[in-house]
Order: structure tokens, then C-alpha cells, then sequence
């Protein structure tokens, strides 16, 4: 079945069996028992050996056409890992800004690459799986703490409990982060009221707006306000704004403060 060598190429073990159970396929029964997991297992490995010998085919009759290539590594030397990408290449903009090396590459399975100073940033694939994290969660534990849970008087013989959510505008700061992709995600809560967005590099904004589709049109957005400076310094002019006025802590700080600045080394 097509449909399962096409959901085997980009998913784990666990999720292609989950798939199988629920596309119900006829060769297997729904209970699960070791027949039916060793019945899979065999499918699994005779789909994978079939994989292999496609991409070992496919590799061997474009050589001849194929696109230069370059490998960009990362090595975690405190763990001992290491891990690369190839890219293609030229780059599809390579810029020098005051304070980096920007470049986009294109590769063959993870689509834009980007990268600053030979350093991975992201790519267009793996991107939502760590900025919907920065993002999302603080959200999620924000409107956590909001939500206050009031008991009502008892009726008959129950208890009636409802759940109110004092839910307030929220401002929030985000520091680094110039791919845009974080303050995208932030923007499809409609309760965010405003977003400080601060990056030291034009040139990161720049590029990321050309490149990304999530960052096009992204710092126009009316909620976002865009600061072209050192994010430590920012918010120490904030700390010290604060301190210095009379003003409410709500007129001044933020919700949420994210931080998505660069390795500092």
C-alpha cells in the first residue's frame, strides 16, 4: 500500500504503528497481539529495506546531475556529539552585516537553511518543533496561573463548580529571535495585546523577511513593535524607566518576557 510507504518515510516506529492501527488496514487484526506485532515488525523492515535500495537507486542515477554541496557541523563537545547538514550550494543570499556572516542555503529535505557565522540557526522543517515551545508554553502557563476556580453554593445534592478566566491583555517581550518565527507564533493568541520584539542585527530581520514565509509581512503587524538594539541594555533602560517613575508596574513591564538570543560562544 502506497499509503503506508509514504507515512513510513517521515515518521517514527511508534507513530507509523499508530498509523497502521488506525488506517485499518486488511492484512492485519485490531487486536493487538504478537502475531499482529510481529506481522508489523516484518512490514516495517521489509518497507525500510525497500527505502534503501530506492534512495541508493535514486543517489546512483543523479550523480552525474546532481546539486554541490556543502556540510555544516555542530558539535556538542562537553556530550561528545556531533551532528551536520548538507546544503547546497551557492547560498541563496549570503549578507555581512555589522556584526555577522547571514546566509541562506537550500537543502534537500528540511528546505531553507539559516545560518549565522557557519553556525545553524534553523530550517524551514525543525523550526515550529522548538519555537512552538518558546512560545506556546509560557502562553499556556500564563493563562494557568489566571484561572480562578470559585465555588457556588450547593444544590440539591451537588456542588456546582465554574471556572473564570480573568484573562487581561498581555505585553510581552521578546529578545533575540530574528527569524521572526516565535513572535509569529505569539500572534495567533488574539489576547496578546503587544509584543516588544529587540534585535541587535537589521541584517537578521532583513533576510528572515525575504526568505521566511512566516516573517514577510510580520513586523508590519500593529501589535509588533520592532527595537534595532542590544537586548541587555534594553531592558536595563526598562528597569531603570520603572524604577524612576510613579507608575504602575502595569504600565511599564511585560507579562511574558522570551528570550531567544544566539549561543553566547
Amino acid at each position: 500500500d502506497q499509503s503506508i510507504v509514504y507515512y513510513q518515510r517521515d515518521c517514527s516506529l511508534i507513530t507509523f504503528y499508530s498509523l497502521v492501527l488506525s488506517k485499518g488496514i486488511n492484512q492485519f487484526k485490531m487486536r493487538l497481539n504478537h502475531s499482529f506485532l510481529s506481522t508489523f515488525l516484518t512490514l516495517y523492515a521489509a518497507l525500510i529495506n525497500t527505502n534503501a535500495n530506492a534512495n541508493a537507486n535514486a543517489e546512483t542515477t543523479s550523480t552525474s546531475t546532481s546539486t554541490s554541496t556543502k556540510i555544516i557541523a555542530e558539535e556538542e563537545h562537553e556530550i561528545g556529539y556531533i551532528q551536520s547538514l548538507k546544503l547546497q550550494i551557492p547560498p541563496l543570499e549570503s549578507v555581512t552585516s555589522e556584526f555577522q556572516q547571514i546566509e541562506i542555503y537550500e537543502s534537500k529535505h528540511y528546505g531553507k537553511v539559516f545560518v549565522l557565522d557557519e553556525c545553524l540557526q534553523l530550517t524551514e522543517k525543525d523550526a515550529p518543533h522548538y519555537n512552538e515551545m518558546l512560545a506556546h508554553i509560557p502562553i499556556m502557563e500564563y493563562i494557568i496561573m489566571s484561572m480562578n476556580m470559585k465555588k457556588q453554593k450547593r444544590i440539591g445534592s451537588e456542588t456546582q463548580t465554574e471556572t473564570r478566566m480573568d484573562m487581561k491583555p498581555l505585553k510581552v517581550l521578546v529578545i533575540g529571535g530574528g527569524d521572526g518565527y516565535v513572535v509569529a507564533e505569539l500572534l495567533k493568541h488574539s489576547f496578546v495585546e503587544s509584543i516588544d520584539h529587540v534585535e541587535l542585527d537589521q541584517g537578521v530581520i532583513d533576510v528572515s523577511s525575504d526568505h521566511f514565509p512566516w516573517a514577510k509581512d510580520l513586523w508590519k503587524n500593529e501589535k509588533v513593535h520592532l527595537h534595532i538594539e542590544d537586548g541587555a541594555k534594553f531592558v536595563q533602560q526598562k528597569a531603570n524607566a520603572l524604577s524612576e517613575s510613579e507608575s504602575t508596574s502595569e504600565s511599564y513591564g511585560y507579562d511574558i518576557i522570551i528570550q531567544d538570543s544566539s549561543d553566547p560562544f
